[in-house]
């Protein structure tokens, strides 16, 4: 075969799996209320098998779940990498406290709370993030999934964060923020994983979501049986050839 014919067999097949993985659904695990105190991972089953399986995982992690001991404990699971060399785990910020009605009536951490509240969490959690794991996150996902025009202007403000789960709108955000709102349901109620549940969920949304979707899950309160419910989600998808990626890594391909 000629250097010619070898070029351009080279460059169709570069192309073709261009292609490919464009016409792939992407599928973002967000794993939410993660953390580490006095050495102890809070999910290391979920965590351990994705790792096995190279799979790619974003993990929703709450400030005040972590210690001096956190770094040990999540290590292996930051210096984990796909099977072609990519960052295997994103942590993303969950809040500071997880805090719920903290004052008389339907109020959240990141709901219905004033503009410095809402700033002094975000900037809590950064800074614990940065001292005590070194990391200076940039996806935010509320606790309860509960957010208001003032999250915007906070998230804005501090200027670091580039994407938003579940803002309940896809409208342009303060600070240029993208929300990733196509939400596919692995849990019948939180901390349930139910394959079946899944299925029909993602019979409902396959023709509409085609670019990605995103699976909410608890795993820090997976019993083996939730974690046996699991293992069949991630390998029903695999049949599927859907794409797993992170957050950040699917906004930085698509801006």
């Amino acid at each position: 075969m000629s250097n010619f014919l070898r070029k351009s067999l080279a460059t169709l097949i570069f192309f073709a799996t261009s292609i490919t993985m464009m016409a792939q659904t992407k599928i973002m695990l967000k794993l939410d209320d993660i953390g580490a105190i006095d050495g102890k991972f809070s999910a290391p089953a979920a965590l351990d098998y994705l790792k096995e399986r190279r799979i790619k995982a974003s993990l929703g992690v709450i400030a005040t779940r972590l210690d001096e001991t956190s770094a040990s404990a999540f290590r292996k699971y930051l210096e984990a990498k796909s099977s072609t060399g990519e960052t295997l785990f994103e942590i993303w910020n969950h809040g500071y406290d997880h805090s719920n009605s903290i004052q008389p009536g339907n109020f959240q951490e990141f709901k219905g709370t004033s503009f410095d509240f809402q700033f002094k969490h975000l900037e809590a959690a950064d800074l614990k993030m940065k001292t005590l794991l070194g990391l200076q996150m940039q996806t935010f996902g509320a606790p309860y999934n509960a957010v208001d025009h003032t999250t915007f202007d906070v998230l804005a403000k501090n200027g670091k964060y580039k994407v938003i789960f579940f803002s309940g709108s896809n409208a342009p955000n303060p600070g240029g923020i993208v929300s990733y709102n196509n939400r596919v349901n692995m849990e019948i109620a939180t901390g349930k994983v139910d394959y079946e549940h899944f299925l029909k969920e993602y019979d409902k949304f396959a023709g509409i979501y085609t670019d990605y979707m995103v699976l909410q899950g608890h795993p820090n309160l997976w019993d083996e049986s939730n974690m046996a419910q699991f293992r069949k989600i991630i390998d029903f998808l695999k049949s599927e050839n859907c794409l797993f990626v992170l957050p950040l890594e699917y906004y930085t391909s698509t801006h």
